[in-house]
């Protein structure tokens, strides 16, 4: 919502007994916020003619001008602006919103060749980078990244205050199924021939450790005869830090 410059059109009638015009004499535009949090949103207002204005935000002090004004710093929600053409006394009244500011947001999935972007929320053009490195600058939502195991891929958007979207090529593509009765499959990326893989409760408690052979990229685990509930396989793939992965068995 980043300058949508939405057109106010609705007419709301202040407290107490005014007369409501609805004709052209007015043009308000309501800008949104840049970022969350900035509290920066606008209303601009335009008189069709020249002449002596009071604008009254909210029900606060006036703000006299002769043709345009701009109000600033608005926080996000509803708000109210009343216009009084001090030559006919006559008030209009309009109701409009300020959006609140959004950070980038989307989804990523992951593929033995790279991982598959969608953006949700966020400003085009996107800057792509891969370990750093700028790889490409795209306005399509929807785009895939060439990447391979431990790459980070970071997407930013135009607005630097909407933040980032990042990934890291950790070796896991997917887990099937999820929750599961029992058997669950884990589908790697890494050209590794065996995983150890230790899986816990909910309570931290190990109730198995085993290493597993990767067959065609995937390793096959059973919690059959393991209570429903919560649990968490631990995957030592050869770095720093093991994968974590989250189980929930019906």
């Amino acid at each position: 919502y980043y300058n949508s410059g939405e057109v106010v059109y609705k007419l709301a009638p202040c407290l107490g007994a005014v007369e409501e015009v609805g004709d052209d004499t007015y043009v308000l535009k309501a800008i949104g916020e840049t970022c969350p949090d900035k509290g920066n949103g606008q209303l601009k207002i335009e008189a069709k003619d020249i002449g002596n204005y009071k604008a009254s935000l909210n029900g606060g002090a006036d703000i006299n001008f002769t043709s345009d004004w701009i109000i600033e710093n608005l926080s996000p929600g509803d708000h109210e602006v009343c216009i009084t053409n001090a030559s006919t006394n006559t008030v209009q009244c309009f109701g409009f919103t300020i959006e609140a500011g959004s950070s980038v947001t989307g989804k990523t999935s992951a593929t033995k060749q790279g991982v598959n972007i969608e953006i949700t929320e966020g400003t085009a053009p996107f800057a792509v980078m891969v370990n750093g490195d700028m790889i490409m600058e795209t306005s399509s939502h929807a785009f895939f990244v060439n990447a391979n195991y431990g790459d980070l891929v970071e997407v930013s958007t135009s607005v630097v205050c909407e933040g980032k979207i990042t990934t890291t090529m950790d070796g896991i593509l997917k887990v099937s199924p999820n929750p599961t009765q029992g058997e669950f499959e884990i589908q790697l990326s890494m050209p590794l021939k065996t995983v150890t893989v230790g899986v816990y409760n909910l309570y931290s408690q190990l109730i198995s450790s085993k290493s597993y052979i990767v067959n065609g990229g995937r390793i096959q685990i059973d919690i059959t005869g393991k209570p429903a509930g919560i649990y968490f396989a631990v995957l030592q793939l050869g770095g720093d830090k093991p994968k974590v992965l989250k189980i929930i068995k019906e």
